[in-house]
């Protein structure tokens, strides 16, 4: 990977659309437009972003009459619906409290996570027309379903996975790529073939009540650690790119004294000499200090890959999109940003001021 740009202050100012708050009820489309845009869904409804000529459009789905209607046009999964690139939204048979639903890669069939009866997690799955719901781990949470046919989950207790495994679609042929121990696992992004996996290992802090959370990539046979900030850190979603050769991450430095540190987004080439991933952004040292949980954070708060591996589209709230409210509370606006994988282009490509983070896709 090309080196990163090692600056880019004073690029924040100057970025495409941050004149003024951006409209989105104008022209409302029916399908979106050729070629991979991003996707982003919220209060605001299902609005499509094309990066390379901006101006985000609100989507207006027609439900389909039937899964094979939804499933003729590479459908884009927004649990719990299907979305396709002619409008059409397919809603999934999911059960109440369901989440984290990924499709198969032949469109059929969804594997979830569902509560049970203790509070924990157990994965499942089922076809897109509600037929065939079959447990596959009576433990576990963050299902992905791999290129191959296969299941990639954390197996274990629902908050603090005690493994990383890759399993068939009814949960047998279980194969463990990473082991907890003393740590919690979590976010696991699996390669294309389910070989390896990169995921945040968290662990005791060196102080009370402090954790250190790092980025580690394992195979079954080795791990490595990828990004490593020290005791009070914290890393989140580490995502590895549609063709296996990059991986970034949303994370949080230890925080300087009574300021809670901004989440950057960090990336790094995977393979067997990889180097330790790079902070992406200049974002401020310092943040107001009093965060409730529950509450917004600057920084970056979500990410996705393009389809090429050549982009990353962001949300962030970053320098003038956070304010304190009455309560004392952190009170950010989101909007939309798109970077090269090698730190050049950095792009803002809406100005919407989202209030909520919205789910965040690309789509061809």
């Amino acid at each position: 990977m090309p080196t990163l740009l090692p600056a880019l202050s004073g690029l924040l100012l100057t970025l495409v659309g941050c004149g003024g708050r951006q409209s989105l009820d104008a022209a409302p489309l029916t399908a979106w437009p050729d070629g991979p845009v991003i996707l982003l869904r919220g209060e605001s409804g299902l609005i499509v972003v094309n990066p390379d000529e901006g101006g985000p459009r609100r989507l207006r789905t027609t439900p389909a009459a039937s899964a094979e209607a939804a499933l003729q046009d590479a459908p884009t999964l927004f649990s719990p619906e299907l979305l396709t690139p002619t409008g059409l939204a397919w809603s999934l048979p999911l059960p109440k409290g369901a989440g984290g639903a990924s499709l198969s890669p032949d469109g059929r069939s969804v594997a979830y996570t569902a509560p049970d009866a203790q509070g924990g997690a157990r994965v499942r799955r089922v076809g897109v027309d509600g037929q065939g719901d079959a447990a596959v781990s009576d433990q576990g949470g963050e299902v992905t379903w791999l290129r191959d046919g296969q299941l990639g989950l954390r197996d274990g207790d629902a908050l603090a996975g005690r493994h990383i495994v890759r399993v068939g679609a009814d949960g047998a042929g279980l194969t463990v790529l990473a082991t907890g121990g003393q740590r919690a696992l979590k976010n696991p992004s699996f390669t294309p073939g389910g070989d390896a996996v990169v995921f945040v290992a968290q662990s005791a802090g060196d102080r009370p009540g402090e954790h250190r959370g790092e980025v580690v990539w394992a195979d079954g046979a080795s791990e490595r650690t990828l990004l490593s900030l020290g005791s009070g850190s914290d890393a989140w979603s580490p995502l590895i790119s549609p063709d296996g050769r990059a991986v970034a991450v949303m994370a949080r430095p230890p925080s300087q004294g009574e300021a809670r540190s901004p989440t950057n987004l960090y990336i790094g080439a995977l393979g067997p000499a990889a180097e330790p991933l790079r902070a992406l952004l200049p974002l401020e040292a310092k943040t107001p200090t009093f965060l409730p949980f529950g509450s917004a954070y600057k920084g970056v708060v979500a990410l996705a890959w393009s389809p090429d591996s050549q982009r990353l589209a962001f949300l962030a709230a970053l320098e003038g999109d956070c304010r304190k409210g009455g309560m004392g509370e952190l009170v950010c606006s989101y909007d939309l940003y798109v970077i090269d994988a090698d730190g050049q282009n950095l792009r803002r490509l809406t100005s919407v001021g989202f209030t909520e983070q919205p789910a965040l896709r690309w789509a061809r």
